[in-house]
């Protein structure tokens, strides 16, 4: 038989473990403070569970009219790096990028966000129940005729435990998580088929669509490279990139590749080989 005693103990070891949860709840910020750069300025958004998946947020506040660049920067401009430094509480961890918007211009074709940017950040930890000290490296461009790199690290705390945050909901990260390019349910394909050309020696992907499409970017490819050759017009019936290898003898006939394609009011991710 247990004690009277002993209950008590218990009940009170209990108690002490639940007030130093809760106290190490209270003493990390919902986010973090804005730290200024070259026009602009980075926090990051404490986390909340989305469709069972704990989540972070990088924000990017753009000054000034400038602009910042998509995972692909497209022609021109600088390529992002988002990366959290090494923890053994982190099993792993995705960036998740935002659909960016196309800019046509006399420097080519990029792919680039304005104003008010959150990247979600998909985190796997070990749900040890421990606070985390955590640091994460971002580089980016902020351009508007020209553009300035910027490198800054940003430190901040996260519960070791997903289900401390199921109850939490931060609803500026929870409304940028829609706009993550996601797959169509239905079975409807907007790629009605592929041509490879050769325009005055340039091999050239043409992409023919079954309707009228607003753009179109290619998101992935393991073996090739493509680039935007497309003129600026509201919409396309078809759609061309040039493109070269990553790895040398590759044909790229049956390459599989996934492309980000907006219509009027949606965009969705869509997958293709190449005939």
């Amino acid at each position: 038989m247990i004690s009277k005693n002993n209950i008590y103990n218990i009940c009170f070891i209990l108690i002490f473990i639940l007030l130093a949860i809760i106290n190490k709840a209270s003493s990390i910020p919902e986010n973090t403070e804005w730290q200024a750069n070259h026009s602009s300025d980075l926090r990051i958004i404490s986390a909340t569970v989305l469709e069972d998946r704990l989540m972070i947020g990088l924000n990017i506040r753009l000054h000034d009219g400038s602009y910042t660049y998509w995972k692909n920067p497209g022609d021109s401009g600088v390529e992002p790096s988002i990366q959290i430094l090494p923890n053994p509480e982190i099993i792993q961890y995705n960036v998740q990028w935002p659909a960016p918007i196309i800019i046509k211009n006399q420097y080519g074709t990029n792919y680039a966000y304005k104003d008010d940017l959150v990247i979600p950040i998909e985190l796997e930890l070990t749900n040890k129940g421990n606070l985390l000290n955590l640091d994460l490296d971002v580089e980016y461009g902020v351009c508007r005729e020209i553009c300035i790199p910027v490198k800054d690290r940003i430190e901040f705390k996260i519960i070791n435990d997903i289900e401390n945050y199921r109850s939490h909901t931060n609803k500026l990260l929870k409304s940028v998580f829609t706009d993550i390019p996601k797959y169509r349910l239905d079975d409807e394909k907007v790629i009605l088929r592929t041509k490879l050309l050769n325009v005055n020696g340039t091999n050239v992907l043409s992409i023919i669509f079954s309707e009228q499409v607003k753009g179109v970017i290619i998101d992935q490819s393991d073996n090739f490279q493509f680039f935007d050759t497309g003129n600026s017009l509201q919409y396309y019936e078809e759609y061309q990139f040039t493109f070269r290898e990553i790895y040398n003898d590759r044909e790229i006939r049956g390459e599989k590749v996934s492309a980000l394609i907006f219509l009027e009011n949606e965009y969705f991710l869509e997958d293709f080989i190449i005939e």
